[in-house]
């Protein structure tokens, strides 16, 4: 690019551009950015002037990336990243902010923790609002690289090293059943639960092309155990579980809530497995920014509450 073409971007372009790139939609970068439809739009096409690419093409629902805006974008986000950075404030005084913040969470954090989390914002930070990105972790390290996610929230062993990280709590795992189920009214043997019908929830959200954790205790046991429904998102199972003879292991805290939510029975794993750390990841160039330390504050507060996750699909 000639240094007079440059001269001629705005640097609202590249915001634009940014939204547009992260939103794959013309109406949704619209609303992200308070502008009408016709602003992007007209945005996009000085873009596409200068630049001499289309940058984005319409098709299935969705703004496409050309090979050249996915180019771009790798360079152009983190900057822009860094410009924000540079720009706000040194310190962020929650009443009066006006922010977004961009959380990757896994099914079981969101389940644990977003209601308090959404109640908390609401309460302390009126002017700031939530993105979620659930069961993202097959590429939430590139989203905290390109600055498309603030920081994740989940079961995380260990993050890559250019990642900063905090342990948020460690937990173990229990077995939860309906009331009625047989298997409850003595002491889970391990041979017994490996002989129940499970239900496979994956504590990252992916589902699994592999066994799990307690699949390969069991395996050097000489047991296997049988996977009837494997689901990627926690709110579905506790009420199939409830109506069958189903049994699920999940982290303790989530099946302290589905006794209390959804009045399953809890009792211990008999499958001997380490602690488990639930973290916040974030990228350390996000470190010294005062809204994400304040977010990193509220997310230990909040981990520290009883959960109440979400509202039970049926009363019983």
């Amino acid at each position: 690019m000639r240094a007079d073409d440059l001269a001629r971007i705005d640097l609202n372009l590249l915001f634009v551009f940014e939204a547009v790139m992260q939103e794959r939609s013309v109406t949704r970068a619209a609303q992200r950015l308070n502008v009408s439809q016709s602003t992007i739009s007209h945005a996009l096409n000085r873009l596409r002037l200068v630049l001499k690419d289309e940058l984005f093409i319409r098709g299935s629902g969705e703004m496409r990336p050309t090979p050249r805006a996915i180019a771009l974008s790798t360079a152009v986000i983190p900057t822009l990243a860094h410009i924000r950075a540079a720009l706000a404030p040194t310190d962020f005084n929650p009443a009066k902010a006006v922010h977004t913040f961009q959380i990757a969470m896994t099914d079981y954090a969101a389940t644990l923790h977003l209601n308090a989390l959404v109640q908390t914002v609401k309460a302390r930070a009126p002017n700031v609002d939530l993105r979620i990105k659930l069961n993202v972790m097959q590429n939430v390290w590139s989203l905290l690289d390109k600055q498309e996610a603030d920081m994740v929230v989940g079961m995380i062993d260990q993050p890559p090293d250019r990642f900063a990280t905090e342990l948020l709590y460690e937990d173990g795992v229990v077995v939860v059943m309906a009331p009625n189920n047989p298997l409850g009214k003595k002491p889970l043997t391990l041979e017994n639960y490996a002989g129940a019908k499970h239900v496979y929830i994956p504590v990252d959200g992916i589902m699994p092309t592999h066994t799990g954790r307690i699949d390969r205790v069991l395996e050097l046991k000489g047991l296997v155990r049988r996977h009837v429904l494997t689901v990627s998102q926690f709110a579905l199972a506790p009420p199939i579980i409830f109506d069958t003879d189903y049994v699920m292991c999940i982290p303790r805290r989530v099946g302290e809530m589905c006794s209390e939510l959804y009045k399953l029975k809890v009792v211990t794993c008999p499958v001997e497995l380490p602690l488990q750390p639930t973290r916040i990841v974030w990228h350390p160039q996000l470190g010294n920014d005062a809204a994400n330390r304040w977010m990193i504050q509220i997310l230990h507060e909040i981990a520290n509450q009883p959960a109440k996750g979400p509202a039970p699909k049926r009363a019983r």
